[in-house]
C-alpha cells in the first residue's frame, strides 16, 4: 500500500456542531484534516461508535460536561470518540503503528472521515474481525466506561449494528 499524505489536502466531510443542543443543532460541513502529533496517528475512519456519552456531549446536559467541554460551546466542534478504522499517517515517535494498519480505540472527533488518535488509546484489530462487518457489544450500564475491559461476547447477532464509513 503506497503512502499517500492526506494532511494539508482536500478538506474532509465531519458532523459538527456550534452550539449545545438537539440533534438539530448538528451540520455536516467541509473541515480541514487534522494533523498527527507527538506520539499521535492519523485515521482514516471506517466505523464511529454512538453512545450515551455522545448525547452528553451534544446537549452539554448535566451542565457538569461544558466544565471540560466547553461552557458556552464545545471546544471540540467535530463529535465522536469510539473509533475503528486504518492509519492514514503516523505522527513524531510513533514506532508501534504503520500507515495502512487497521486499528480500534478512542480517538475525539470519530465523526468525520479521519481523525486523530494517541497510540496508548488504540490497539491493533484482530484478524479474525473485518471492520466493515464489525459490531460492538451493547453497553453494559450508561456511562459506564468500565466495558472496555471485559471480553465481549462472540455471539454478533445481538450486537447493535455499526454505522459505517467504509468504501
Amino acid at each position: 500500500m503506497d503512502h499517500i499524505p492526506v494532511t494539508g489536502t482536500t478538506p474532509m466531510r465531519a458532523i459538527t456542531q456550534s452550539r449545545y443542543g438537539t440533534s438539530d443543532s448538528l451540520l455536516l460541513t467541509d473541515v480541514p484534516v487534522p494533523s498527527p502529533g507527538e506520539r499521535q496517528v492519523l485515521l482514516r475512519v471506517h466505523a464511529a461508535g454512538l453512545d450515551r456519552g455522545t448525547e452528553h456531549l451534544t446537549t452539554g446536559k448535566p451542565y457538569a460536561v461544558r466544565l471540560a467541554m466547553g461552557v458556552r460551546r464545545p471546544r471540540n466542534p467535530v463529535l465522536g470518540r469510539v473509533v475503528a478504522g486504518t492509519v492514514a499517517e503516523t505522527g513524531p515517535g510513533v514506532t508501534r503503528f504503520a500507515p495502512g494498519d487497521e486499528v480500534y480505540g478512542v480517538a475525539p472527533g470519530s465523526f468525520a472521515q479521519y481523525a486523530v488518535a494517541d497510540v496508548d488509546k488504540l490497539a491493533t484489530k484482530p484478524a479474525a474481525l473485518r471492520t466493515r462487518h464489525r459490531r460492538r457489544p451493547p453497553e453494559p450500564c450508561p456511562g459506564c466506561h468500565l466495558h472496555h475491559h471485559r471480553r465481549p461476547s462472540l455471539d454478533q447477532e445481538s450486537w447493535p449494528a455499526p454505522a459505517t464509513n467504509a468504501p
